[in-house]
């Protein structure tokens, strides 16, 4: 269970930093949501 749960966070990681890339200084809303989103989800897992 450990392992999936390992999994799931580097997945959010990787969004994470994809996400990053496309807020352009977050001055985009869609991407900085998502950013945010991923940046908590990923360090809650």
């Amino acid at each position: 269970m450990a392992w999936i749960y390992l999994l799931v966070a580097s997945v959010f990681e990787v969004v994470f930093a994809l996400a990053t890339n496309a807020t352009h200084g977050f001055t985009l809303l869609g991407p900085s949501l998502l950013t945010a989103a991923a940046a908590g989800a990923g360090s809650s897992s």
